[in-house]
């Protein structure tokens, strides 16, 4: 054995095989750092990565056989103990090459710049308020928001181009249910629909919708639907140079519609070099029904509600779930029909409850058990059924049964915009929020606007107000985020802007807005000092009372605006003791007055102390 070393170093093999390898890995850090720069496509680093290493048995072998001389390069012989003639040639080699790898590590270490950083904690982002015009699309609320997320795309509303005006659901249909293969997709992040519907109308050009939502590839396409074909035409673009990297026109009977669709996703996850996984492959390949009629049904429904979120009005829920009650009576074993109405009843916790409905909690939560269960019986993989059971436990205050379904939902559904929000505002409730505050940047990735607008929402909770700022600011104007904003602008002592963002909502028609809007607005005004304008809508509040349910928590925030600490507290002893579904976070956010998240002074009483620590889930 002794010999053999010998040999192996009189030979330079040792030598070759350590500059062979500190050549090696310069070459992959210097292409890695250097190639991204010219939009190299990954398989160029791969591709160099995997025949760098297959060399180096390849440069072993030839250092045994070959050696080096001054007649130039000979074939070695086993002499013993003389060493071989360009032995100390090696040195100088080596030691340079070490030198050069110390400083590659120094330039990369110490004088390249940081690449940027995601924030997890409730420290504030690095941001400065937006410039006229701007908006969450264009001023991201963290400082990694410009970066390309990797294996992006986003999917814009297809054009109707049929000529039946009865037909155009499928259009907005078969674009929802593009999503949701693509969604299937872990390796891929695909903007929700919610994030490109603005983009709609075609006015804005590719490469602005690319920059603003941060993705490497747009679609953008058409359907036509008549006398039972349908026509697709589906274009993948690079926003860089305008070019269509995949273009197909799809001309088929509709009972070939969802074979369409998953092939598009393939020719997507395709096309971006995303990793397929044979279960997300055998996932997106597998219809979810057989019935052409119940197919239509599904479509239809999806075109009516965009987003399955509590402030969708009841009127077109009902309508929403009569068109997936007759699919389902087409088709028993349409498992997603079946999880959207789990998700859509759920939702009815948290919505401001008409009196004239006579279905109470305990209806309700029948009726998502009983869907979200016939859901996850025909396919155990629907995160989003789970993610049902999540809102149903937590508006009954059930925090560990909420908690292991929105996990669940999440592991199963990593991409779902909603299950990531629906999660993060539970962790929000649960006093977690750097978890909270991590889902949200996620959710922020695939919807701008409403993933920022929660991750205000849970810096808010933790008390970073600074932060929660200026993510509202970067927002686009709307009711609920605008009182929001006014609220912790109040509490930060700019109390000019908020007065300015209350009087801009009282100039807007609002008819649609909840009773949680108004007693909040309401607050908003008390703690500015403006009891005639809090007056104002405490009275409005009263007359929705006539309509809707309004919670007892909601009427503390009522109570508060016109500094009545007796009833404010009355009420919320009252929450705290009956526990009453629906009287927890989400419908009365009741969380930001259980942790005075806006400093109010009657909150910090000793009596507002006490029942405030038996409020939210900490107090079971």
């Amino acid at each position: 054995m002794a010999s053999f070393i010998g040999e192996l170093k009189r030979r330079n093999v040792f030598k070759v095989a350590v500059s062979y390898a500190i050549v090696a890995w310069l070459s992959i850090q210097i292409a890695a750092t250097v190639l991204p720069t010219f939009d190299a496509p990954r398989w160029v680093i791969q591709t160099l990565t995997f025949f760098v290493i297959l060399g180096f048995p390849a440069a072993v072998v030839l250092a045994w056989a070959y050696e080096v001389t001054p007649e130039g390069i000979k074939r070695a012989s086993a002499t013993s103990g003389e060493p071989a003639a360009g032995n100390r040639a090696w040195n100088p080699v080596v030691i340079g090459l070490l030198v050069l790898a110390v400083a590659f590590l120094a330039v990369d270490n110490y004088l390249l710049p940081d690449g940027p950083t995601t924030v997890l904690d409730g420290s504030a982002p690095a941001s400065q308020p937006p410039a006229p015009g701007e908006t969450a699309a264009s001023l991201p609320a963290d400082s990694n928001a410009r970066e390309v997320l990797p294996n992006s795309v986003a999917v814009l509303p297809f054009a109707n181009l049929s000529p039946d005006p009865d037909n155009a659901y499928f259009a907005a249909g078969i674009h929802e249910t593009v999503l949701n293969e693509l969604a299937k997709i872990r390796d891929l992040n695909v903007i929700a629909r919610t994030s490109v519907l603005r983009y709609a109308d075609g006015s804005t050009p590719i490469e602005q919708i690319a920059r603003e939502l941060r993705v490497e590839v747009v679609m953008e396409g058409s359907v036509q639907y008549a006398d039972d074909r349908v026509r697709i035409t589906a274009q993948l673009i690079d926003p860089a140079t305008g070019s269509h990297l995949w273009s197909e026109i799809y001309e088929r009977d509709f009972a070939d519609l969802f074979a369409i669709q998953s092939d598009i996703a393939s020719r997507i996850a395709a096309t971006l070099e995303a990793q397929l996984l044979p279960s997300e492959r055998a996932s997106i390949s597998k219809p979810p029904t057989t019935s052409r009629e119940a197919q239509a049904l599904y479509l239809r429904a999806l075109a009516t509600v965009s987003d399955l979120s509590p402030g969708t009005p009841p009127e077109l829920s009902a309508e929403f779930q009569r068109y997936l009650d007759a699919a389902i009576e087409l088709d028993p074993t349409f498992a997603r029909a079946y999880a959207l109405k789990a998700v859509d009843y759920a939702s009815y916790f948290v919505r401001a409850r008409r009196v004239s409905e006579t279905a109470g909690p305990a209806d309700w939560e029948r009726l998502v058990r009983e869907s979200a269960g016939r859901a996850l019986e025909l396919d155990p993989t629907l995160g989003l059924a789970h993610a049902a059971l999540g809102r149903m436990h937590e508006v009954h205050w059930r925090e560990p049964e909420a908690r292991s379904a929105y996990a669940r939902a999440y592991e199963l559904s990593p991409n779902d915009r909603d299950v990531l929000i629906d999660f993060s505002f539970f962790n929000t409730n649960a006093g977690r929020y750097a978890e909270a505050i991590e889902l949200a940047q996620r959710a922020i990735e695939l919807d701008p606007v409403y993933g920022s607008a929660v991750l205000a929402f849970a810096y808010t909770r933790s008390g970073n107000l600074v932060a929660a700022r200026e993510v509202y600011r970067a927002l686009p104007g709307s009711t609920g985020f605008t009182t929001r904003r006014a609220l912790v602008e109040a509490a930060l002592g700019n109390e000019t802007q908020a007065l300015a963002l209350l009087r801009g909502l009282d100039q807007q028609r609002d008819d649609a807005a909840t009773p949680t809007d108004v007693a909040s607005r309401a607050y908003a005004y008390g703690r500015l000092g403006l009891d005639a304008d809090a007056r104002r809508l405490v009275a409005r509040l009263e007359g929705l009372a006539a309509q809707y349910r309004v919670s007892p928590a909601t009427w503390a925030w009522a109570s508060l605006a016109l500094r009545d600490r007796d009833r404010a507290l009355e009420l919320l002893t009252t929450v705290a003791v009956e526990r009453v579904p629906n009287d927890g976070a989400w419908g009365s956010s009741l969380g930001e007055l259980q942790v005075n998240a806006y400093g109010d002074p009657i909150l910090d009483e000793p009596e507002f102390i006490a029942v405030r620590s038996r409020l939210g889930f900490a107090a079971q």
